[in-house]
């Protein structure tokens, strides 16, 4: 949904809560939740409130997954100016590899897949041929669910998320680890009432 400033709280958002508030409790049971993403190292700032979410979402239950970025050369086809990009790699490979190997398990009658990749199309394309009797949901954020035609078309269903699903859905400010230790909410996650002026 790509939070701005004002909006930085909703990063600290529980997966596991959200995608269970999109189930139906009574005839369904949440079994495994995956987060699927890479930490951009050259940021230190951003690499540490990362990892201190994937602390939180790992306390949760949340399987992570973490892929890499490698380094791009780029240049500048007018000036000619270059400089180092960054690319995010085997996120999308992890996230279709997983969703098959589920499938091929049977550990899944329905799996919502938190995305609007086009990328992962042919990987549900694929479980849906392989078997027909599984069910997958797409669950796109409300900013993107208009234009996500490609995902949509090859799910069962489609459903939204809007700031107020992530908003009902945060972690608390403090949260105790399995070790005994804990993990603060990164400053920058704060919601804006409670954040402070330097």
């Amino acid at each position: 949904m790509g939070p701005g400033p004002a909006r930085h709280h909703l990063k600290w958002v529980n997966l596991w809560n959200l995608v269970r508030a999109f189930t139906a409790p009574s005839r369904e049971d949440l079994l495994k939740v995956y987060y699927f993403s890479a930490y951009a190292t050259w940021k230190p700032d951003a690499c540490i409130r990362h990892r201190a979410y994937v602390k939180a979402l790992e306390s949760a239950g949340v399987t992570v997954i973490l892929g890499k970025f490698n380094e791009k050369d780029c240049q500048c086809r007018n000036c000619g100016a270059r400089w180092i990009s960054h690319e995010e790699k085997a996120t999308d490979v992890n996230i279709a590899l997983r969703l098959l190997d589920e499938a091929v398990s049977g550990n899944f009658d329905r799996a919502i897949v938190l995305t609007a990749d086009a990328d992962l199309k042919p990987a549900v394309r694929l479980v849906r041929d392989k078997n027909p009797a599984l069910l997958i949901t797409a669950l796109l954020p409300s900013t993107r669910y208009r234009a996500a035609h490609e995902m949509k078309s090859v799910c069962h269903s489609a459903s939204r998320f809007e700031e107020r699903h992530l908003a009902a859905n945060l972690f608390p400010d403090q949260i105790l680890l399995g070790d005994g230790s804990t993990v603060s909410r990164p400053a920058k996650y704060a919601p804006p009432a409670c954040r402070t002026l330097p």
